[in-house]
């Protein structure tokens, strides 16, 4: 299928007026088409980043224009991040003091993932209003995959 065949049929394709398997049968194949030009970007970046760094001299960005449109390669600054599986206990025992001098120390709350059940366990408990008011109920948005044949 040529790409202006494919452009016609998603503006012509009206989803609301189609049956359920024909929505479902037309996003598998964009799905498709998808997978095939997101492998072909994926083998073209390493040709282009390795391009870009023979051309970006001291710049951090390079920008190719083309007629069909633009592609920028940025290049990040390097940075340091902490290896794998690192003692934090024991890093910041053998530093002291001197711990904050290197790194950020980060605390962060969560609500427990049996929430629901805690709350409904502990009803009638005198903090549950405190509690229940620092919540708020997110519904997700349910998730749809394709899986092209």
């Amino acid at each position: 299928m040529d790409t202006n065949d494919l452009r016609n049929r998603i503006a012509a394709f009206d989803a609301k007026q189609s049956s359920t398997e024909d929505v479902a049968s037309f996003a598998c194949e964009i799905a498709a088409v998808v997978a095939m030009g997101q492998n072909a970007l994926d083998a073209l970046k390493p040709v282009l980043r390795e391009r870009a760094a023979a051309d970006k001299g001291t710049e951090s960005h390079v920008q190719y224009e083309t007629n069909a449109g633009k592609v920028s390669v940025t290049f990040p600054d390097p940075m340091y991040k902490p290896v794998k599986g690192l003692d934090w206990d024991g890093l910041r025992a053998a530093l002291g003091d001197r711990f904050d001098t290197y790194f950020t120390t980060r605390v962060s709350y969560g609500v427990r993932k049996d929430i629901e059940g805690v709350v409904r366990t502990r009803s009638a408990s005198a903090e549950i209003s405190t509690v229940l008011g620092a919540l708020s109920r997110d519904e997700p948005t349910p998730r749809v995959g394709f899986k092209p044949s």
